[in-house]
C-alpha cells in the first residue's frame, strides 16, 4: 500500500474509533448523573474498551494527553465509587476538563519522522497509568485527611499547610511529568519544614504520622520506577540520553526528619 494511502487509511481508521469513543463518552456523562451504580459501570467498561480500541490504533508518542487523564480517571471511578463519595465528582470534573480537547482533537501525521517533535509526557503517562501512583497518592491524601479531621492539631497554620498540601496533590497528582515530580516535591518540602516535627509531637497522631511516611517511601520508590521505563523506553526510540529527566531520591531526608520513628513498626 502506497505511503498516502496508508496514512489515509490510518486516519480513517481513528476517525472511525474516535467517533466510537465520544458516543460512549456521550453515554457515560448520561449514566454518571443516575442512581444505578450498575449502569455507571457498564458505561464506564464500555467507554474503557472505546478508549483502548482507539490507543490501539496509534504509538504511545502520537496518543493525546487527554487519553491518559481520561483512562485514568475511568479506572479510579471504578476502583473508587464505591468507597468514596468525592469519586462521582472528581471523575466529573476530568471530563469537564478535557472535554474542548477532545472536541477539537484533529489527527494529523503528516510530519515526518525526523521532525516530528517528542512528546515525553506522552511516554510518562503510559508507565504512570500502570503504576500504583495514582493510588499511593489517593492514600497520602487519605492519611492527610486523617489527620486534618482528627482534631488533634490545634494550629491554624499547620492545618492551613496540611489542607494546601491535600488539595494540590488533587490538582497536580494526575497531570503532567513536572505536576507529579512537582507534586512529591513540594509535598517533600511541606512536610519536612512545617508539620512533621509539630505532629510528631502529638501521640495520638502517631499511626497517621506513621502511615504518611510509609506512603511517602512507596511514593518515591514507584516514582523511580516508571521514570526509570518512562527513561529506557524513550532510549529505546530514539536512541539519545535524557538527562532532563533525572532524579535523586529524596526518602532520606524523611527518615532524618523524624528520627523517632520506625516505619517497620
Amino acid at each position: 500500500m502506497p505511503k498516502n494511502e496508508a496514512v489515509e487509511f490510518l486516519l480513517r481508521l481513528l476517525d472511525e474509533r474516535f467517533d466510537i469513543f465520544k458516543r460512549s463518552l456521550e453515554a457515560l456523562k448520561d449514566n454518571l448523573v443516575k442512581n444505578n451504580a450498575d449502569q455507571k459501570i457498564a458505561a464506564c467498561t464500555h467507554t474503557l474498551s472505546a478508549l483502548e480500541s482507539l490507543k490501539a490504533s496509534m504509538s504511545a508518542t502520537d496518543q493525546p494527553a487527554w487519553i491518559g487523564k481520561i483512562e485514568t480517571a475511568i479506572r479510579q471511578f471504578i476502583k473508587r465509587h464505591q468507597h468514596y463519595a468525592d469519586a462521582g465528582i472528581t471523575f466529573i470534573n476530568t471530563i469537564i476538563a478535557c472535554s474542548p480537547q477532545i472536541a477539537s482533537q484533529k489527527w494529523d501525521f503528516s510530519e515526518s519522522g525526523e521532525d516530528k517533535p517528542v512528546d515525553f509526557d506522552a511516554y510518562f503517562q503510559k508507565f504512570y497509568d500502570e503504576s500504583r501512583l495514582p493510588e499511593l497518592f489517593e492514600k497520602l491524601v487519605g492519611h492527610l485527611q486523617t489527620i486534618v479531621e482528627s482534631g488533634a492539631v490545634d494550629s491554624n497554620r499547620i492545618l492551613k499547610q496540611l489542607q494546601k498540601l491535600i488539595n494540590t496533590i488533587k490538582r497536580n497528582a494526575r497531570g503532567s511529568y513536572f505536576s507529579v515530580h512537582a507534586t512529591f516535591d513540594f509535598a517533600i518540602l511541606l512536610l519536612k519544614n512545617f508539620v512533621l516535627e509539630y505532629i510528631n509531637n502529638i501521640p495520638v497522631l502517631g499511626e497517621a504520622l506513621r502511615a504518611v511516611l510509609k506512603t511517602m517511601e512507596e511514593l518515591e520508590q514507584e516514582f523511580e520506577i516508571v521514570q526509570q521505563k518512562t527513561k529506557d523506553d524513550v532510549l529505546n526510540k530514539l536512541q539519545t540520553d535524557l538527562p532532563i529527566l533525572g532524579y535523586t531520591p529524596r526518602g532520606v531526608i524523611l527518615l532524618e526528619h523524624t528520627p523517632s520513628l520506625n516505619l517497620d513498626a
